[in-house]
């Protein structure tokens, strides 16, 4: 065992005084210096990423318009805890569910990013179904390149980018009220869709 001097810090999330150094086994790899934060909590909460996930790859024109449209008819946008409600920040997340597996395979293949997983089983009366997702800073940088050409979940895309682009700041990681406002928001849009989203209930002139 080795012996480390106790140092005191300051917590940069809460501001709480908390002391770091003891003793620690050698090779360990952790010692007083690689204790910002007082607690996992805020070390969450003061990473200055965004989120996980690697940007989406750049996709061609006619991509990005095939994609937009699936996102449109079979997609999902929203913001989601995950691991549990108030233990992490809500989480960009896009997705497209088909019972073409094959067809997600290539989305996946195409952008890079995301993961393909089985969300209904095969009955004797229906198909498999399953679902493509992503999150974070790769469901944002698939949403810049497919926004221009939606139709329908637009005003969902245009509010889930900006929700992550306040990820950028601390402040903005530590907004928990700012951050509830999203999401219910995201949620109000996800529940009725707004009316200029839904061109189908126009009146037929």
């Amino acid at each position: 065992m080795r012996k480390i001097e106790p140092e005191e810090r300051v917590c940069p999330v809460c501001s709480t005084t908390f002391l770091v150094g003891g003793e620690n086994k050698a090779g360990s790899g952790r010692g007083k210096y690689t204790k910002v934060c007082c607690s996992q909590r805020c070390a969450q909460l003061y990473k200055p990423s965004r989120g996980k996930g690697a940007p989406c790859s750049k996709l061609t024109l006619e991509e990005s318009c095939y994609l937009a449209g699936m996102i449109d008819a079979d997609g999902h946008i929203g913001l989601y805890w995950h691991g549990g409600k108030g233990r992490d920040r809500p989480r960009l997340t896009v997705g497209v569910s088909n019972t073409d597996r094959d067809l997600l395979l290539w989305i996946q293949e195409i952008t890079g990013v995301g993961s393909v997983c089985i969300q209904r089983h095969a009955t004797e009366t229906t198909k498999a179904n399953y679902n493509w997702s992503t999150l974070s800073e790769s469901a944002a940088s698939l949403l810049r390149q497919t926004l221009p050409f939606m139709l329908v979940k637009g005003e969902r895309a245009k509010l889930g980018l900006e929700y992550h682009a306040t990820l950028d700041t601390l402040a903005g990681r530590l907004d928990v009220e700012q951050q509830n406002r999203y999401f219910e928001e995201m949620r109000a849009l996800t529940k009725r869709g707004p009316k200029n989203e839904r061109p189908w209930s126009a009146p037929v002139r």
